[in-house]
């Protein structure tokens, strides 16, 4: 039980932490685009 919890904790973990790269990239991307 409690590996299982673990798990889906560090499941979730990653998945914010791609979402959050995603977004990063996304922000850096525009911002590039309007300065040049």
């Amino acid at each position: 039980m409690k590996q299982k919890e673990l798990n889906k904790k560090i499941l979730y973990f990653a998945c914010y932490l791609f979402i959050l790269i995603l977004f990063k990239k996304r922000t850096v991307k525009t911002t590039v685009k309007t300065k040049y």
